[in-house]
């Protein structure tokens, strides 16, 4: 991903948005566990602001905020000339470091405190973020980061897929 989406130069934004959505209900949409979603819709229904960060560009994001029940998707972006994509990537790759510089940046934006923050992830690849904010949890951790989460007494949520979500 380092030097961006080469075989994706060349496509309209719309053909892109198109896939993107064609994909998304092909197969990322049965690859969301319904408990997620059932957390990510209640804290929106609290009155919580939440944003859905990934490391990987998106041209579905207004799909994946109505799924989730979020306020922002923040993703790493693909650069466009004239409405054409490059193939290249439009700023950082949303990845460890950047990952938690922008959604920290994203919070104070909304006069959100770390310390306030919540931040759920699977990634050891995430624990920049998760060191930053005052309740990290692990969700369907990787073992290096199942490991951290106990030794720091993190919660673990393991959520299993019981059916596709809707």
């Amino acid at each position: 991903m380092k030097d961006g989406f080469p075989y994706l130069g060349g496509l309209s934004r719309s053909t892109l948005e198109s896939l993107a959505r064609e994909s998304f209900e092909a197969t990322l949409k049965n690859d969301l566990f319904p408990r997620r979603l059932s957390l990510c819709r209640s804290s929106a229904g609290r009155g919580a602001r939440s944003s859905l960060p990934r490391r990987h560009w998106t041209s579905s994001s207004r799909r994946l905020r109505t799924i989730f029940g979020v306020d922002g998707v923040l993703a790493t972006a693909l650069e466009f000339k004239d409405g054409v994509c490059t193939g290249r990537l439009e700023g950082v790759p949303m990845f460890r470091r950047e990952k938690k510089d922008r959604v920290l940046a994203y919070a104070a934006t909304r006069n959100a405190l770390p310390a306030e923050c919540g931040f759920y992830s699977d990634s050891i690849y995430d624990l920049p973020l998760l060191e930053s904010v005052g309740r990290p949890v692990a969700v369907n951790p990787d073992i290096r980061l199942r490991r951290i989460a106990r030794a720091r007494r993190w919660p673990i949520m393991d959520l299993a897929r019981s059916r596709p979500a809707r």
